[in-house]
């Protein structure tokens, strides 16, 4: 089970470990949104910037990546942790109605609840929306609405209590990862495997391959293109497929590695010879490296075949005659 809190410091640096192969890690989607950014210069708090998450979620992440060996520069977390954080853990960790009875017994007061939430924040989701595996939806959505409505940064605490605005919006945002995680069957089983407290079960080939295609979209969208490039590859090499080629050739392309790209389309048009789109992608991919016959030599035969989708033809009209008074 990794630690919530491994890393205290928001001004902590983290880089990536040199050599992870990270086509082999079992991240989710916002473990390699935090590790693409964990480049030796940003702190915990710029990542947090950059990636719109809480503070507090990007330190948990950080705390997996450690555990996988994924990152450098993170401290152990075992002897930063405060003896005040595991009590609170401790007696939050029972049945729902001590917890609940915990919030009450607080009183009104805004920074005594600000520093009991916080301290909840050293256990798991369950333990900050004050639920237990039990809960049911409906009951994690209650409870998450009367906490969110409490702690939403604008809406009880006015100007005198301006200081704490930045706690207010780390909890929300917690609050809110937790809600979303804990109603979410695959988000649950996942985090609940994550935790220890879950059962973990072996993918399927397919699974996997589509569990890297996605990563790698994710890479993608965010233009980091040489690691989405490995994922789109990877997922290929697990089940060979046209989507995961085409991907690679759009990255390829995007770093400017033209002949990796035309090594991608050839294998993708061996695959499907008779697909027009990939005739044209291979005419982009020569034009892109200033083979301007072939590229055109490419056109002509994505033309040759047959195909009742008239938005290819034209598309495909119109790269000719651009290609025809590029050529001259």
């Amino acid at each position: 089970m990794y630690d919530r809190h491994v890393a205290d410091g928001d001004e902590l640096v983290v880089s990536q470990t040199k050599g992870f192969d990270l086509t082999k890690a079992k991240f989710s989607n916002e473990d390699y949104f935090v590790w693409s950014q964990c480049d030796g210069k940003k702190t915990v708090a710029d990542i947090s910037r950059e990636t719109g998450l809480a503070r507090s979620l990007v330190k948990e992440v950080l705390g997996r990546l450690a555990a996988m060996n994924a990152i450098d520069g993170l401290e152990d977390s075992a002897a930063k942790q405060s003896e005040s954080a595991k009590s609170v853990v401790a007696e939050n960790s029972g049945p729902t109605e001590d917890a609940s009875s915990k919030v009450k017994a607080s009183g009104n007061d805004p920074i005594e609840r600000i520093a009991e939430m916080k301290g909840r924040m050293a256990g798991d989701y369950f333990v900050l929306l004050g639920v237990d595996e039990s809960t049911s939806k409906t009951d994690i959505k209650r409870a998450y609405f009367k906490l969110s409505k409490e702690f939403h940064p604008d809406r009880h605490y006015s100007q005198q209590n301006a200081e704490v605005k930045d706690d207010l919006a780390e909890i929300f945002n917690e609050l809110t990862v937790a809600f979303k995680v804990l109603t979410k069957d695959s988000k649950r089983s996942r985090y609940l495997a994550s935790i220890g407290k879950g059962a973990t079960t072996e993918q399927t080939k397919a699974d996997h391959a589509h569990d890297l295609f996605e990563r790698g979209v994710a890479l993608q969208s965010h233009r980091q293109y040489e690691n989405a490039l490995k994922f789109f590859l990877a997922a290929h090499k697990s089940v060979p497929s046209v989507r995961c080629l085409r991907r690679a050739v759009d990255c390829a392309v995007q770093l400017e590695k033209w002949q990796e790209a035309k090594g991608y389309v050839d294998a993708a048009i061996a695959m499907q010879p008779r697909d027009p789109s990939l005739l044209r992608l291979l005419s982009t991919v020569h034009e892109g490296n200033g083979e301007l016959k072939e590229a055109m030599c490419a056109l002509e035969q994505a033309l040759d075949i047959p195909t009742e989708n008239d938005a290819m033809v034209s598309a495909l009209l119109k790269s000719k005659e651009r290609l025809s008074q590029k050529i001259g």
